[in-house]
Parts: structure tokens; C-alpha cells; sequence
């Protein structure tokens, strides 16, 4: 965490917890509205297991730039990673 936006308070144990935790205390808001942001910042982590979505997409986006058309629909549950696929 940056030093800008919280402050590290050490090593704590806390009720229920086993072992002691790394505290922070927020000393100011970040201006990134969604964590994707965040993500996007700081580097995103490698797709694991999406070879043939990202394949589809890639080969869709080269049919485009080719002068093909077409529309692609990416649907499912909240959270499984549509947004990151994209």
C-alpha cells in the first residue's frame, strides 16, 4: 500500500483472528472509482484458463480490422471475469 494513501500500523491481533494481521489506517481517498482501476494501475495478473475465449475474441477482432463485421455477446454471472476477458 502506498505511503500516500494509508499508513501501516503494524502487526495486530485481532479478535477471532489466529494469527496477528498487518493493520492500515487510511489517511486519504483515492480518486479510482472501481477496482478494475486499481488493477489496471498496478498490472493485471495473467489470464489463467481463457486461451479459447481470448482466441475467439482475437480472431473476431482480426475478421473486423479486415472489413468483417461482427457483433460478440459476453455474458454471465456477476464476477466470473467478463470485464477482465474484454
Amino acid at each position: 500500500m502506498g505511503d500516500d494513501l494509508c499508513h501501516a500500523l503494524g502487526h495486530q491481533t485481532l479478535k477471532g483472528v489466529a494469527m496477528p494481521l498487518q493493520v492500515y489506517q487510511v489517511v486519504r481517498a483515492t480518486a479510482v472509482q472501481q477496482r478494475f482501476d486499481v488493477a489496471a494501475a498496478r498490472g493485471l495478473t495473467p489470464l489463467v484458463g481463457r486461451e479459447h475465449e481470448v482466441g475467439l475474441l482475437r480472431d473476431r477482432w482480426a475478421q473486423v480490422q479486415a472489413g468483417q463485421g461482427h457483433l460478440v455477446v459476453l455474458s454471465g454471472e456477476a464476477g466470473i471475469g467478463k470485464s477482465r476477458l474484454v
